[in-house]
């Protein structure tokens, strides 16, 4: 099905946040950054920045195409076609990987006699009732929830610094206590998730609006994931 729809700048601030938000407060993989993680995932959201550039510079290079389109020009018929085969099977690796994340919640905190199975189908379901709809509906429906996904957030983190006993910042210390290879290693692996799957919005700039202009709503969406989460980790 083609896809003729166009999102804003916004929806594509609100699409980026709320992919980088979504399952990274459930996995936050800072490894062997202990007690330095929150160091470790704002280095990270750094390199998350350069990796918006270099997409955004692609998204420029060739307007009003995808990935899929452009590849094949520039590496070749096969080896481009091989990237675009690989750049398919990691979406489809990442949607599976981010239902079972999903599930595996609503399965043990949420609905814990409900079978895994109604779960999964119920999510898959709404997942492609919304792409049948079009980027347009996602974009709306971003537009909608993540605002007030910010708001809870922001909400249940004051009053988290706000009760007494909760948050111990002596924890934190102290910094870089083995040096700076452990957060750099937990940089890289929080750089690989979620930065990393950022790689999927390659798809979405030539359907802004302004795509020439989507590398400021990309990194501000970064900027505010990556304190939010940092934050969270605190």
């Amino acid at each position: 099905m083609r896809e003729d729809g166009r999102i804003s700048l916004w929806q594509f601030f609100v699409l980026v946040l709320a992919f980088l938000i979504g399952s990274s407060t459930l996995i936050m993989p800072v490894g062997a950054a202990r007690q330095d993680a929150w160091l470790a995932y704002l280095l990270a959201g750094v390199t998350g920045l350069i990796a918006a550039y270099f997409f955004t510079t692609l998204g420029r290079r060739f307007p009003g195409e995808t990935p899929l389109q452009y590849t094949p020009r520039v590496l070749g018929r096969w080896l481009g076609g091989l990237f675009n085969l690989a750049y398919l099977c990691y979406s489809f690796f990442l949607a599976g990987l981010v239902l079972f994340n999903i599930a595996e919640l609503y399965v043990e905190v949420v609905l814990p006699l409900t079978p895994p199975l109604v779960i999964v189908g119920t999510l898959t379901g709404l997942a492609a009732w919304s792409v049948r709809l079009g980027l347009e509906v996602l974009g709306r429906m971003a537009e909608f929830l993540v605002p007030l996904i910010v708001l809870g957030i922001t909400a249940l983190t004051a009053l988290t610094f706000m009760t007494p006993g909760i948050v111990h910042l002596d924890f934190l210390l102290p910094v870089m206590e083995r040096g700076p290879l452990p957060v750099l290693q937990g940089a890289y692996e929080t750089f690989v998730f979620p930065f990393g799957e950022m790689v999927v919005f390659l798809v979405l700039i030539p359907f802004a609006t302004r795509p020439q202009y989507v590398l400021k709503p990309f990194s501000a969406a970064i900027i505010l994931a990556t304190l939010f989460t940092a934050t969270a980790i605190v």
